[in-house]
């Protein structure tokens, strides 16, 4: 092995090499005394009035000199290597004998000069590994989780009698990794490059050792058949910690890395560096999810959206175009068809986006605006049916009595509404709460799973003011509604018998008043709502009391809960009577099933007499 010097040591040796054989005698005492008492100018100015040459060339000579020995004792060069290095610099034997009795005489002084500076690193003595195998767990009872553990023996080089212990565990495919990369730098340790880097370029370091890391290479990626000890919570068997062996070792590292795709991986592996501050602890303890239910989920949501947007724009459009249904009563309407059009309209993309790239890729602010738009629309979505069942109960309840319903009243309710759903919405953004990935991390909502109590308060109190006090107003007003239309059925069953007549309606025998028709059409929306958002309220629950939530189950309780954006243009296309027939008018392919004009024009006009009736009284009080 050639020593590789710096350009300039080479000119300063070149030098030396032309010299006679008395004057590199006089260089190498001079060397001598460098190694012994540091440079000595004197001696220096002498040689080169001598010489006839500056006392720095003569300086810069001894210096070279002494770092030629110095090389070669750090790289331990054999007398064949050094003598190889020696005339390739040019010097003659005569001149390569001075040179090669100077570094028998200093070689071992030196070394252990070397060897006693710089850093002392710990020295490989031996490793041990053990196979473990934890077949499953409590939470996941079909995943198999292969860990290797290895213990690293070193050796101090200051006390060698101690030997320090360092553990190591880590999965297959991480193993597989460590030894390519071992193997990818004993490559490049190969090249001329580095061996160039090594021996010229470097004056301090350490030296790449192809032999060490080969030994190193062959006692990481042993064979797995010599003796596992596998060990699992339920049950010990050889038969996984074989079938992995065969896999690894035979199936090579690219379709091993597949196999275990899930050992090292957690669902939070995929999100940009940017998000992970957001990220709850929780989520770290689950394996990412199969990419098959990411593209279901993409799929459902691709559905939900296209159901969303063309039923409430055509709610929307079919109330604000026809004349007769510009009502105070269906203005809540048109505003709930709104706030669904609205929250599909803005989350349903970016969540197949995500879904798509298998995690949440829009970034901190995306995220923030998509969990503010579900608590906006979904908080507008409740309190407008709520306002919609006490329209209903001051009209069908308190009849004549009540206070009417106007569309300045109206616009004041809708205008109310978004208002107290927009401060529930800041809040989070102010220190309140915060909004964050959650589940497959495809989504985005309230930390739920921090254990602060301000974070916890949040989500109670929102669940008070958003789920609890909206759902008992409803069941107060729709259990006055029902028991008053019970009330007036069974009155005018009994005035029907004393009149000797089958009934006192003038249209079919079973239909029912447009009261309870639009009473049933409110009580169905509002219990599919209901039926939609109670698992997601289960799910945040669970989280601020530390339940057990996965991410699939989360997601889909998040999913589920954006579904409420399609039930009400379903509902009102089948149930609404006046809806039914302007449908008809403007969009007559939409309508479903049969539209018979007579039971079309009474239940119409029906429905009609009940809105006049509320509009007129309203018109005859303001």
């Amino acid at each position: 092995m050639l020593l590789t010097l710096r350009v300039d040591q080479k000119k300063h040796l070149l030098f030396l090499a032309e010299q006679t054989p008395q004057v590199l005698q006089d260089f190498c005492k001079l060397a001598l005394d460098y190694l012994q008492k540091g440079p000595n100018f004197k001696h220096y100015s002498a040689a080169g009035q001598k010489l006839e040459v500056e006392p720095d060339v003569i300086k810069n000579t001894v210096e070279a000199l002494v770092n030629l020995i110095i090389e070669s004792c750090k790289y331990k060069l054999s007398d064949e290597d050094f003598r190889d290095s020696i005339v390739a610099l040019g010097f003659t034997d005569e001149k390569e004998t001075l040179l090669k009795k100077l570094y028998e005489v200093k070689k071992l002084e030196v070394s252990d000069a070397l060897t006693n500076i710089g850093i002392k690193l710990p020295q490989y003595q031996n490793m041990e590994w053990r196979f473990d195998v934890q077949i499953a767990s409590r939470s996941l009872l079909s995943q198999v989780t292969p860990l290797i553990t290895l213990d690293f023996m070193l050796k101090n080089t200051e006390t060698p009698d101690e030997i320090e212990h360092v553990l190591l565990q880590t999965d297959p495919t991480n193993l597989l990794h460590l030894a390519h990369e071992l193997e990818m730098a004993m490559q490049e340790g190969r090249s001329q490059h580095i061996r160039r880097i090594n021996h010229g370029k470097r004056s301090e370091g350490m030296c790449i050792c192809p032999q060490d890391m080969e030994m190193a290479k062959e006692l990481i990626s042993k064979n797995f058949n010599n003796s596992h000890t596998v060990s699992n919570e339920y049950s010990t068997t050889v038969t996984v910690a074989t079938i992995i062996s065969e896999t690894l070792i035979t199936i090579g590292p690219q379709a091993a890395r597949q196999w275990m795709r899930y050992n090292n991986q957690t669902v939070v592996d995929k999100v940009p560096p940017e998000m992970i501050h957001l990220i709850d602890s929780h989520w770290y303890q689950y394996p990412p999810m199969d990419p098959l239910w990411h593209k279901i989920l993409g799929l459902v949501m691709i559905v939900i959206g296209i159901l969303g947007w063309c039923g409430n724009g055509v709610v929307v459009y079919v109330f604000l175009m026809t004349p007769s249904l510009r009502t105070p009563s269906n203005l809540l309407v048109v505003n709930l068809a709104f706030s669904d059009f609205l929250m599909m309209i803005i989350m349903s993309p970016p969540m197949v986006v995500n879904c798509y790239y298998e995690t949440w890729v829009l970034g901190p602010l995306m995220c923030d605006i998509y969990a503010m738009v579900g608590s906006l629309c979904g908080g507008a979505s409740i309190w407008t049916m709520t306002a919609i069942s006490l329209d209903r109960y001051n009209v069908i309840v308190k009849g004549m009595s009540g206070t009417p319903l106007t569309i300045k009243r109206a616009l004041l309710q809708i205008l109310l509404i978004w208002s107290f759903a927009l401060v529930w919405t800041i809040l989070p953004m102010v220190g309140w709460n915060r909004y964050v990935p959650e589940g497959n991390m495809t989504s985005c909502g309230t930390d739920y799973l921090n254990k602060s109590w301000v974070s916890r308060s949040y989500i109670l109190v929102y669940s008070i003011f958003v789920y609890y006090t909206p759902l008992f107003t409803i069941i107060y007003s729709y259990y006055f509604i029902v028991s008053t239309v019970a009330a007036h059925e069974r009155g005018m069953r009994e005035q029907a018998k004393k009149m000797n007549v089958a009934s006192l309606r003038s249209g079919d025998n079973q239909a029912a008043s447009a009261e309870a028709k639009l009473a049933k059409v409110a009580l169905t929306t509002i219990s599919l709502w209901f039926m939609a958002w109670t698992p997601y309220l289960v799910i945040n629950y669970m989280g601020i009391f530390n339940g057990q939530i996965s991410p699939l189950f989360t997601i889909w309780g998040s999913l589920f809960a954006k579904t409420n954006a399609t039930y009400n243009p379903i509902v009102y296309g089948i149930s609404h009577p006046k809806y039914r027939a302007a449908l008809k008018e403007k969009i007559p392919f939409l309508v479903c099933g049969s539209t018979n004009e007579s039971a079309a024009a009474s239940t119409t006009a029906a429905a009609a007499n009940a809105d006049t009736a509320s509009t007129g009284t309203a018109d005859g009080k303001a």
